[in-house]
């Protein structure tokens, strides 16, 4: 989901520099165009990428050494001492989801938005948490745009 969220990035930047350039270029010429632009970089884009890789690695694996680690708990069946291990992958799965969906919307399938909006809320009730901060209101003033 990582490597689709990355393409689907790409993606996006490249239909925004190719709307921005507005001579009804697809995709692949945007594609160069942000290139070139430098609104697609080689350094700045694998770093933030193989950070991110890195850091979803370490999760996974801290996770599932203490999926290993605990000892059983079985109540009505179900595994307890997973949690950690399954909290962790779907809490990872659900957003790069929303991200995906996020950078399809971004390219201009604007019909889909909410469905960030619901994958970000799945993730959020995991925790317990409602987001904060920029991303939270650019989520709300998108919302607000697209009327949802």
């Amino acid at each position: 989901m990582l490597f689709l969220d990355l393409v689907t990035r790409w993606a996006a930047l490249a239909g925004q520099a190719a709307r921005k350039d507005g001579a009804g270029r697809g995709i692949l010429a945007g594609l160069r165009l942000a290139w070139q632009g430098g609104t697609i970089g080689s350094c700045r884009m694998r770093e933030k990428f193989l950070s991110k890789a890195f850091a979803y690695i370490v999760l996974l694996i801290a996770a599932n050494l203490l999926a290993k680690i605990a000892p059983p708990i079985t109540v009505l069946g179900i595994d307890l001492a997973r949690g950690p291990n399954q909290f962790v992958a779907i809490y990872l799965a659900l957003t790069e989801a929303a991200s995906i969906v996020e950078n399809l919307a971004d390219l201009g399938v604007d019909t889909i938005r909410p469905l960030s909006t619901y994958l970000y809320g799945r993730r959020d009730a995991m925790t317990g948490q409602k987001e904060t901060g920029q991303l939270a209101a650019s989520r709300k003033t998108a919302g607000q745009k697209e009327g949802v």
